[in-house]
């Protein structure tokens, strides 16, 4: 081999060296911009998740209400029917006791 072979062998060590750390440093950078861009999507996939549950939890504490409203309405409701009317409230009554005890007595 010349000369000049081996010096441009010799030369080149610390530039690929350099090249080399370069590299490193460069795959680093990108490695934080990476976690950076992950955890800035996690935090806002987060928030999303959060205030649809918050929504929710709205949703039904306001369904929930309304049920238990319709619940004592109807109760209100069916008292003041008995009270007006009381035979039929409990000819009512007799009739679906006798379903009942003909479907229980029929299965046996």
């Amino acid at each position: 081999m010349s000369d000049y072979d081996t010096k441009i062998r010799d030369n080149s060590a610390p530039t690929t060296a350099a090249d080399f750390n370069d590299l490193r440093n460069d795959i680093a950078k990108l490695t934080e911009t990476v976690t950076s861009l992950v955890k800035g999507q996690a935090d806002a996939a987060s928030a999303t998740v959060m205030e649809a549950l918050d929504t929710a939890k709205g949703s039904i504490a306001t369904t929930a209400a309304e049920a238990g409203d319709r619940v004592t309405t109807l109760g209100t409701e069916l008292e003041a029917t008995i009270e007006r009317n009381p035979l039929t409230s409990v000819l009512v009554a007799l009739g679906i006791g006798l379903m009942a005890g003909m479907m229980t007595s029929a299965r046996r």
